[in-house]
């Protein structure tokens, strides 16, 4: 106990023990070593992130709650992130996907093949020799540079090449997305034959 609040080697003990699991069972469940358990109970090792998640699902309990405890999140950080999440779950895993994956055409090409334009005319400051540029400083420095390069060679990539980057991009999204879609399926359906499998061993 820190002040009051509970630490991570003590909450997890707690929520293990309230379980009823052994070390033995949660780590057939979570896949987290004996000896790692142990340690964590005894505070002499810190989880990291990705064991965190192994054992909030090994032991049913909050992700959030656990990392804010052992110290990767604060208060404000657990509670957008969890108003995040009940967004994302009250719109649908399709809808989410759709709308993560399919970033717009003008936004991909500001962001891979941006203009002095979009520095420039933007309402984002802007300064030249740490002096803050006003919109018609801005506008003034803009028809500057163009000047000098009005009768340069165009190379800018065509609506056609941008567009067919883009489509490229998001299929790797989509393909990255559906690995971790399966991973976690994969994940959930080990934990569900260890605790069925586990039953069993105590039924006989």
């Amino acid at each position: 106990m820190n002040n009051g609040k509970p630490d991570i080697s003590s909450y997890i003990k707690q929520l293990r023990t309230e379980k009823g699991y052994t070390h033995l069972k949660l780590s057939r469940l979570s896949h987290v070593s004996q000896p790692y358990l142990s340690q964590i109970e005894a505070g002499t090792r810190k989880p990291s992130i990705d064991i965190l998640r192994k054992l909030s699902t090994a032991l049913e309990s909050d992700f959030y709650e656990l990392a804010r405890i052992a110290g990767y999140y604060t208060d404000e950080e657990v509670i957008e992130m969890k108003g995040v999440k009940s967004v994302l779950d009250s719109v649908g895993v399709e809808v989410i996907n759709d709308r993560l994956l399919s970033s717009s055409l003008d936004s991909f090409k500001k962001r891979e093949y941006p203009q002095i334009e979009d520095f420039l005319l933007s309402e984002k400051p802007l300064y030249a020799n740490k002096h803050l540029l006003t919109q018609q400083e801005k506008k003034i420095l803009y028809k500057i540079i163009t000047a000098l390069f009005e009768e340069s060679e165009v190379n800018y990539p065509s609506d056609e090449e941008i567009l067919k980057l883009h489509e490229e991009e998001r299929e790797m999204k989509i393909k990255m997305n559906d690995i971790i879609k399966r991973k976690e399926e994969e994940r959930r359906e080990e934990i569900q034959i260890a605790k069925r499998l586990e039953n069993e061993k105590h039924r006989k």
